[in-house]
């Protein structure tokens, strides 16, 4: 994990903006412990914050340009594909200093231009600034993996990883979002493009910023180079789509273990940890390194499930225990200051604590995180199924099923909110279903929670 930031700027000094994108990667640090960078120009300042993993040498050093010096890069994720692409550009005459995969990035803009984005494979956050075209391109991988959000304006457009650095630049619109609340006071979370804030933006999944210098300021427009499609084939058999997973599967896992400081597996003994963890081990040769995080209580602690896969697969396998990892005010604050805006999953504490202990080991990790939306692991997506088929069924017949489950609500038989639930529902279209099953509140309790005074 590393961190970006950036200026660029039509009026305004050349120092503050030095300053300013400094105290942004200040701000970041704890994304990149392993060096920061920065390159400085009339109307662009760009910074970054590195984590090693790929050509630990200075030739990684980032923010990176190419031979000439006129593409400049500052880059946060991998990209899995990088050798393919790097043979490729050699074939065009391309000539690199060293074999970090932000490399390739410069010199396949040149060739490409902003639809270079579409032949890369990985998890990035990346910004080019042309310098002398005084264009600034911002992408973001294709499901959003790494954060960037943006603050646009009339004379300057500024971006980070993180929101928190943004606000501390003036001019920034700190106003709530309407909007933002509306959402987040039914999902839990605040869905790109919008963030908290007004005056901050978060770039989406699969789309590009293009921003010119010029002399009536900053202009800039965002569009989408990606968009996912489900394509289900009718004709292929369980068997079949059984391998094609595994296939698929095996050479995702591949391609992520390219590093050069130690990597490991967090290994739980759930099917995705697993997974991941055997194509790994078969990958690295018997190598791999897995863990597990044991939790005092009794009922959380899945080590017997960790422990039977990791002497099943053959890992070298360590438990680390989790007490003594307690979350202090000031730890629990310090997170949510990361998030930058509202932010209601808990697993947010769990995840860094086994990270923080992961840390102890290696510098990178797999893990299973991803399996239930890719493959409708939550019973949300089997209740979806359920209700599908029975949308046949008239709405006065769910209405009366309301009715029936009543008392077994108030007798603890049912949920309590089923049969509120299945009122809802009578003669709801697929949309107003999926919002009954993925939002937190009901559409009258939305309503009134929001309600804002003219």
């Amino acid at each position: 994990m590393c961190s970006i930031a950036g200026i660029v700027y039509e009026d305004g000094s050349q120092e503050a903006a030095m300053a300013a994108v400094r105290r942004m990667i200040a701000l970041q640090r704890h994304r990149g412990p392993d060096g920061v960078g920065f390159y400085d120009t009339v109307g662009a300042s760009l910074g970054h914050c590195r984590l090693a993993i790929i050509d630990l040498s200075d030739a990684g050093h980032q923010p990176m340009a190419d031979l000439e010096g006129r593409y400049w890069i500052t880059f946060n994720g991998e990209i899995y594909n990088h050798r393919e692409l790097r043979h490729d550009l050699k074939v065009r005459g391309h000539v690199f200093k060293g074999h970090s995969d932000t490399e390739v990035l410069p010199h396949l803009y040149e060739e490409e231009g902003p639809e270079f984005v579409s032949k890369l494979r990985g998890m990035f956050a990346l910004a080019i600034y042309d310098a002398r075209t005084r264009t600034l391109l911002l992408a973001r991988d294709r499901f959003g993996i790494k954060p960037l959000f943006y603050a646009p304006g009339k004379d300057r457009l500024s971006f980070a990883s993180e929101i928190r650095p943004l606000l501390e630049l003036p001019g920034i619109d700190t106003r709530p979002d309407k909007q933002a609340i509306y959402d987040f006071a039914a999902l839990f979370y605040v869905p790109a493009p919008e963030t908290f804030y007004v005056g901050i933006r978060a770039l989406q999944p699969g789309e590009l910023l293009e921003a010119q210098l010029n002399r009536d300021g900053v202009s800039w427009k965002t569009r989408t180079y990606y968009l996912w499609s489900i394509t289900p084939d009718p004709t292929l058999t369980l068997d079949q789509a059984t391998e094609r997973a595994n296939e698929f599967l095996t050479t995702a896992v591949q391609r992520q273990l390219e590093s050069e400081v130690p990597l490991g597996s967090l290994l739980s003994g759930g099917i995705d940890s697993s997974l991941v963890s055997v194509a790994a081990q078969t990958a690295l040769d018997g190598e791999l390194r897995t863990f597990n995080v044991r939790f005092p209580e009794k009922e959380y602690d899945e080590t017997w499930a960790a422990t039977a896969v990791a002497e099943h697969i053959g890992s070298r396998h360590e438990t680390l225990d989790m007490n003594g990892v307690g979350g202090t005010w000031e730890h629990v604050t310090s997170l949510l200051s990361h998030a930058g805006q509202p932010f209601a999953d808990t697993s947010l504490f769990a995840v860094n604590a086994v990270c923080r202990l992961m840390r102890r080991h290696v510098t990178v990790a797999l893990s299973g995180d991803g399996g239930d939306e890719g493959f409708a692991g939550y019973d949300s997506y089997w209740r979806i199924a359920r209700i599908a088929k029975l949308q046949r069924l008239a709405p006065p017949i769910w209405r009366t099923g309301a009715v029936g489950l009543a008392p077994l609500g108030r007798l603890g038989i049912v949920p309590d909110s089923l049969p509120q639930r299945i009122r809802d529902l009578a003669g709801a279209d697929n949309t107003a279903i999926i919002q009954a099953l993925l939002c937190w509140v009901r559409e009258e309790e939305h309503k009134s929670l929001c309600r804002i005074a003219d």
